[in-house]
């Protein structure tokens, strides 16, 4: 058995996974463990430091706490959930921190950084995000603030895309958290979660047909009405996506013009404001 004191812990769940089994979607099922295994086969290769387990559909994740291994930790949990979105598989989860226990020979983990991050993933993250716990901010730097500046992109308060298009892309690589939404949920105004939007969104900001983006507006429209249990989540990734935009497209372009990225997202945006 091996302990991290003070661990870095990200709890993350698939949601819906039972209705995935009791339908009999095994090619989505497949989809997802090959998806985590290529994952981690990945980062086994490139960060063999972090830890990883997958117990059925929950994935457990964790490094050292310092702000090295925490941005490792926050780029393979975005890929996670855009990789895995775009398929129409849409993950909730939470990071903390605390000791942990493991054995990978034996699957075991166990211990109160996992613990931390369960029960905030059950009871705080209630949407397809994965939240921060808040106790985690000092053990990384010495307020929100400082926290933000270190793990957000800066590419927003940029103003001429021809310019500052290379400085966009690395900024957008770097953009690992979002701040909350607070244009259309005042309640998640101080909520900081994983953002998997911006960098996807940049990804595919000229495409107008396929594309990731618009496979994630698809996948939204299937779910958002599908069952009165499923409303409130997939209205919230609604209005993520919507938010996200928005906030890229305003700061370079505008909308309707004739630059060909305005009108993917000006087009991209009108689809979701017609879920």
């Amino acid at each position: 058995m091996n302990t991290i004191e003070n661990a870095i812990v990200a709890f993350l769940d698939v949601l819906g996974f039972q209705q995935m089994i009791l339908n009999g979607e095994k090619e989505k099922i497949k989809l997802f463990f090959n998806t985590v295994d290529d994952i981690f086969s990945e980062y086994s290769q490139i960060k063999p430091e972090m830890i990883k387990f997958l117990v059925s559909d929950s994935i457990i994740l964790a490094v050292e706490c310092n702000e090295e291994k925490l941005r490792t930790l926050l780029r393979a949990i975005r890929n996670s959930q855009t990789k895995l979105a775009v398929q129409n598989i849409w993950l909730r989860g939470a990071i903390s921190y605390g000791d942990i226990t493991y054995d990978n020979g034996k699957n075991i983990i166990y211990g109160e950084g996992y613990l931390k991050a369960f029960n905030l993933e059950s009871e705080e993250a209630l949407y397809p995000r994965v939240i921060i716990d808040p106790r985690l901010i000092p053990k990384i730097k010495d307020n929100r603030e400082e926290f933000l500046k270190c793990f957000s992109s800066k590419f927003y308060n940029h103003t001429n895309v021809s310019l500052e298009l290379d400085k966009i892309k690395a900024d957008v690589e770097n953009d690992f958290i979002s701040a909350g939404l607070d244009s259309f949920q005042e309640e998640n105004n101080d909520v900081l979660f994983v953002n998997y939007s911006s960098r996807l969104i940049f990804n595919n900001r000229e495409k107008r047909t396929g594309g990731d983006l618009n496979k994630i507006i698809e996948n939204i429209k299937s779910n958002i009405y599908s069952e009165v249990s499923r409303y409130k989540k997939y209205n919230w990734v609604k209005n993520y996506f919507a938010f996200s935009i928005n906030r890229y497209s305003n700061k370079y372009f505008e909308p309707g013009n004739s630059n060909k990225t305005s009108r993917c997202l000006y087009e991209a945006l009108k689809n979701l404001e017609k879920l």
